[in-house]
């Protein structure tokens, strides 16, 4: 991406804001790693103490209830900040930024008050839904988590468009030390189902205080500091963005995972949603540690910090490169849990479960198309097409429809197999809009170059799998496989000479020669 010196329209000579992308780079690696490590011995905490069925409880919970109700009370907000925050931090509008998130936040939070009493009234009715009868009370606990958890997503949101990384990385380390305590403390001392849900959402409002108190330390200063006069602010330009993200969202929720586990829990009981949400907690756990998860907060604002003043295709270059290097990560770790997927399983988190292998397996496979949301996404948002974002989301009705008609007759894998092909039709649906929409491309010839190279260390890496047993082996088979991959992307190159010029020159050598 260019690193051209854009200035605010107000003021010509006043230089942007500096963005810190190095330094915010970092923190933002280091936050998703110290996530996956603490992600990691919660898991392993909770599937030692927890039956398959209370696991798929919580599951069914954690993802569905906690992560999927604030879809409905988010409208559309966060996309707005992620895209627009950015573009005024650009401008130094701290004050302006500061009115637009106020305002946004107050709506939100009232919404999301309105569905939280609609949660607690209807608890039971859920409960026997998901076939969880007398799970009420859970319900309605991981309700209140839901409401704090939204309230943080916001006040990140903001940090990470102000650039802000370092401050996100020290709240989630310490939301993550307390979450670790109180999982440990029950788990160990006083184990039921009920304390551990009250653990989680304990937790989640102490990490809300956190981020209460980073605003207030860190965003306060800046508005102090901003003379400029709160500028005249576009509502209906917003307005649209905001209200279509929100539609987007909401059709998007049909593609999350807590739709599968629903599908699962609905049809198939608790044992089958144990292991399915056994495989997808490890698939996720996995995609946080990728690049394209833990760049994600600094990738988005310069993307639209960047380009989202722009209305020509000047980030063609930028989408195209990050098409590419998301699909160069995610594409060989995908292909290694694939075929590492029971041993991981068995040794690293608990053997009773190792009948989520072959779930695991196919969700590892599919991992590049959840990854290639973002740029394929990315690209359509910066334009403000977010009506194209829409039209692509009738791959998550697909999905509902035929995960009706086929998971009672194919089970789990069934399920997993319509999960990943909808990801897969919805992300065709992007590129084939920004191709005809925008005049966007990507480097087909490369990506397909990038598949043929990673089919190729399958085969070889398989060849010598059987090698690589026990705990030691499965990390030691992660420097093999990706001395394959590297070697032959050395050989069979993925990279076009300027893409691979502009990469070495951020780098302190030149040592990027795929």
């Amino acid at each position: 991406m260019s690193d051209r010196k854009n200035t605010s329209t107000d003021s010509p000579s006043s230089p942007r804001p500096r963005r810190h992308v190095i330094q915010n780079a970092f923190f933002s690696i280091f936050s998703k790693a110290q996530g996956a490590v603490f992600s990691y011995i919660i898991t392993r905490l909770l599937l030692h103490a927890m039956s398959v069925e209370e696991y798929g409880l919580y599951s069914v919970l954690f993802v569905g209830i906690m992560l999927n109700l604030p879809y409905f009370a988010r409208l559309g907000i966060p996309n707005f900040l992620v895209r627009f925050i950015p573009e005024l931090f650009s401008k130094s509008r701290f004050r302006t930024i500061n009115r637009l998130f106020l305002k946004a936040n107050f709506l939100q939070i009232g919404v999301a008050f309105l569905l939280l009493m609609v949660a607690f009234v209807f608890a039971p009715n859920i409960a026997i839904l998901i076939k969880f009868p007398g799970s009420e009370t859970a319900l309605r606990i991981f309700s209140i988590g839901a409401l704090a958890y939204l309230v943080q997503d916001n006040i990140r949101t903001l940090l990470s468009g102000l650039f802000k990384q370092r401050v996100i990385f020290w709240i989630l380390f310490s939301y993550n030390c307390v979450r670790l305590a109180a999982i440990l403390y029950v788990t160990q001392f006083a184990y039921s189902i009920l304390a551990i849900i009250i653990a989680e959402v304990a937790a989640f409002l102490i990490g809300l205080v956190f981020y209460a108190v980073a605003y207030r330390w860190t965003i306060r200063p800046l508005i102090a500091q901003d003379q400029n006069q709160i500028e005249h602010i576009e509502w209906r330009r917003f307005s649209r963005y905001t209200g279509l993200s929100y539609v987007s969202e909401i059709a998007g929720a049909l593609l999350a995972a807590a739709t599968d586990l629903f599908l699962v829990t609905g049809i198939l009981g608790a044992v089958a949603v144990g292991y399915y949400g056994v495989a997808n907690r490890i698939a996720t756990m996995i995609s946080h540690i990728l690049p394209y998860q833990n760049l994600r907060w600094v990738i988005e604002p310069l993307f639209f910090s960047e380009y989202g003043s722009s209305k020509d295709g000047s980030a063609q270059f930028g989408y195209s490169l990050l098409v590419k290097a998301t699909s160069f990560i995610t594409l060989p770790i995908g292909i290694w849990l694939a075929l590492m997927a029971k041993p991981v399983i068995v040794h690293l988190f608990d053997p009773d479960y190792v009948q989520a292998a072959g779930i695991l397996s196919i969700m590892a496979l599919f991992l590049p198309m959840v990854a290639l949301q973002q740029p394929l996404g990315l690209i359509l948002q910066n334009a403000e097409r977010i009506d194209l974002l829409i039209y692509s989301k009738v791959a998550g009705v697909i999905k509902i429809v035929v995960g009706l008609w086929l998971v009672p007759k194919g089970g789990a894998i069934a399920m997993v197999w319509i999960s990943g092909l909808a990801y897969s039709l919805q992300n065709t649906l992007f590129y084939i809009f920004t191709v005809t929409k925008l005049g966007i491309r990507a480097d087909l010839a490369g990506l397909l170059r990038l598949v043929v190279n990673s089919a190729l260390t399958a085969f070889l890496f398989l060849q010598i799998r059987d090698m690589f047993t026990g705990v030691g082996g499965i990390f030691l088979s992660v420097p093999c496989f990706a001395a394959i991959f590297l070697a032959i992307n050395i050989l069979l190159k993925t990279f076009r000479p300027e893409e691979r010029a502009f990469i070495n020159s951020r780098l302190p050598y030149p040592f990027w020669k795929f």
